[in-house]
């Protein structure tokens, strides 16, 4: 948007259409909608390009029909910077690849993300009640998103770097290790989500669901990525179920860490993974074998020699229950 002749008033940026583009496209076939965007050399025009040089590559995780974008920064024809970032989508896109290159580099770095998604239906006394803002929506799509570059070096003392909360594009962090993606009603500066919303409380309640479709990904992920064909692997070891679990709990927020606002979808969330996750045991006494088993059958004591006088045998005889 932009002021109409200096005024107050508000409107719109209407495009021209240009026959010929000014420079040779990469490659024409490929474009079927360009848009070119110059920047005027003002006061104005050096805030918008610091705006460019702050875009990071997960602004591409849930705009799927934007693929690519590529930031080229100018002076007299000659080019000063050039910055792109590529979406590439794997195991139906289960799996983002999201890469980023410059031209001060010929490296890709390249950011891998596990995505999960679900269609969620609305319900018809929420549609009644929202029927002038929503209009005739019928469903919506909610996601998490996490990042997988990550999980090979995690240790269990180290502290990930929260991550945005989306409604399409980034809004502010909420305190999580992980990406929420829903199409939230926002404040006109899209930095925050509408508190005491209708629409928005629903949706909460309904992205409870994800934490467990999120774990049931996770147990299958070393298989996933094995049938990927992606450069991600960083050690020679294969990604073992056991890594992936812990990762998994480790990303799982703390009341104290995010906003309060989502302290009720966290508590519920934890309440519905504990009736389906399983935790690593061994069976017997001599540690060969591992089963996975709910947590209500594990016991944690770390003194050996009380492992030692009261042997895995006895616990699973007489309590049924597995050594941690």
């Amino acid at each position: 948007f932009d002021t109409v002749h200096g005024t107050q008033q508000i409107g719109y940026i209407r495009p021209i259409w240009i026959d010929e583009p000014v420079e040779i496209l990469p490659s024409d076939d490929e474009w079927i909608t360009r848009i070119r965007l110059p920047i005027k050399q003002d006061k104005q025009g050096d805030r918008l390009q610091r705006n460019f040089d702050d875009i990071q590559p997960i602004l591409l995780l849930f705009l799927n029909r934007l693929r690519r974008i590529e930031i080229i920064r100018e002076d007299d024809h000659q080019i000063i910077s050039n910055s792109s970032f590529t979406r590439i989508d794997h195991a139906q896109e289960q799996i983002i690849e999201l890469q980023e290159r410059t031209n001060q580099t010929d490296d890709v770095i390249k950011h891998f993300w596990l995505v999960v998604k679900k269609v969620i239906h609305v319900p018809n006394d929420l549609k009644m009640k929202l029927s002038e803002i929503k209009c005739d929506v019928e469903s919506t799509t909610i996601a998490v998103a996490y990042p997988l570059n990550p999980i090979y070096e995690c240790s269990s003392r180290q502290i990930l770097s929260t991550q945005p909360l989306f409604a399409y594009l980034p809004l502010r962090s909420y305190g999580f290790r992980f990406i929420l993606q829903a199409d939230f009603e926002i404040t006109a500066a899209r930095q925050e989500v509408i508190r005491d919303n209708r629409w928005n409380d629903w949706l909460k309640s309904e992205m409870v669901q994800l934490f467990s479709l999120a774990y049931e990904q996770f147990q299958h992920l070393p298989e996933l990525l094995t049938k990927c064909t992606l450069d991600f692997h960083q050690t020679n070891n294969p990604l073992t179920k056991i890594q992936t679990l812990k990762y998994f709990l480790k990303l799982i927020p703390m009341r104290n860490e995010i906003d309060p606002y989502f302290n009720t979808f966290v508590d519920k969330s934890i309440q519905g993974l504990m009736g389906i996750i399983r935790l690593p045991v061994f069976c017997h006494d001599d540690e060969a074998i591992i089963d996975w088993v709910l947590p209500s059958q594990c016991v944690l004591v770390r003194d050996t020699f009380i492992r030692k006088i009261f042997s895995q045998s006895l616990l699973l005889s007489h309590f049924n229950s597995y050594y941690l």
